[in-house]
Formats: C-alpha cells, structure tokens, sequence
C-alpha cells in the first residue's frame, strides 16, 4: 500500500485548539488532483454560511499540460478563506495547522501518501472514491469518501466534519490505528520483500 510512512516523523498531532476549522490539501497543483473542486465546494460553504478555513500546499508544475498556472492559485488566495501557500519543505506544519485532510483527486494515482502522511498525524481524511485513495481512506471510519468532480458532495462531507468536533477526533483516533495496521514503512518494506523473495524463488502467484 504506497511507500509507508516514517511513523517516528510522522507523529499524532494535538487538534488544533481555538480557530476557525481548516481544511488543507497537500498536493501538486494539478487539475487532476481536483483542486478546483475543492475550491468550488469552499465557495458553498461560504455561502452556507459555514465558517472555515482552506489551506493549498504544494507548487504548480510547469512541464504538466493540466498543471494549475500560478496566476489562478493567487486569484484564489485573494478570497478571504483561501491561502495558497507553495511548497512547504516540511508538511508536519501543514498538518499541526489542518483540522481536516482533503484530497478531491481524479484518479491515476497509487496510494497519495499525503493522505498517509496526514493519517498518521491523526487527522480526519476527505478524498474521492476511486482505487489509491480509498485504500487509506475507509469510508465512515477515518475519512468520508465522495463521487469524483462533485464538488455538491465535497461541500457535503467537508460541513459534516467542520461542524463536528467529535467526528473529526474520532476519525483522526481511527487514522492512527490505520496507518499502524498496515502503512508504516517497515511494514510495506517486508510485504515488498516478500514478493521480491517469492518470485526469486520462482512462485508467480507472488504477482
């Protein structure tokens, strides 16, 4: 399941204490990781009435064709629940600041260990239905799943969680577990060398 998490740098955090919820996405800033579906379901929140917070971490990459121009990530930041805030060298402050994790992808990924990574701080995660993501996120127990490109559903499940403290605590607590279940890096590392060492040995059911 991905590439493991270090869980000696990756550590439960406390909950944020005292400020409007935040949500954070920690991501290249790709269409297809659905950052604009983030944004739009931000927008209905807004109108909601539903106070929150949006935190964007990661960079545009200028050599993808579906990369998000830095032009737009700026507009965004211009509205008053939005920050874009670029690369950050160590996502731990992204997380120590994030109440919940979101990651409205589009698919064609493995397991995002920014989810992972989230996870093992004890945060509550948010991501769509699709094969990687729904690997980490087990819908109802550390995380609410949505259909992709529905940014109605987003706003749905992201109210649900910035509207209850002790949902987000319990599916955070649920977060931890999952990642010491199966994660962690020294569990992926053996699995990995198992197969490598059933197919050395000549065992095809190994792949």
């Amino acid at each position: 399941p991905g590439s493991g998490v270090d869980t000696d740098v990756f550590r439960p955090l406390p909950p944020p204490q005292g400020h409007i919820p935040c949500i954070a996405c920690c991501s290249r800033m790709l269409e297809s990781k659905g950052i604009h579906d983030l944004v739009a379901a931000s927008d209905l929140l807004m109108q909601q009435n539903i106070a929150h917070r949006v935190i964007l971490a990661g960079a545009p990459d200028p050599d993808n064709p579906k990369s998000i121009s830095g032009e737009t990530l700026k507009s965004w930041s211009t509205k008053p629940n939005i920050e874009w805030v670029g690369h950050v060298p160590d996502v731990r402050q992204v997380w120590a600041e994030a109440d919940i994790a979101v990651l409205p992808s589009h698919g064609g990924e493995g397991v995002p260990l920014s989810l992972v990574e989230a996870a093992a701080c004890g945060r509550p995660l948010v991501a769509t239905d699709v094969p990687g993501c729904r690997d980490i996120v087990q819908d109802g127990l550390n995380g609410l799943l949505v259909p992709v490109g529905n940014a109605c559903a987003l706003t749905g499940v992201l109210a649900r969680l910035v509207d209850d403290e002790a949902l987000r605590k319990r599916m955070g607590e649920a977060s931890v577990r999952l990642v010491a279940e199966g994660f962690t890096g020294e569990i992926v590392n053996s699995r990995t060398l198992m197969i490598y060492r059933a197919i050395l040995d000549g065992d095809e059911t190994a792949v």
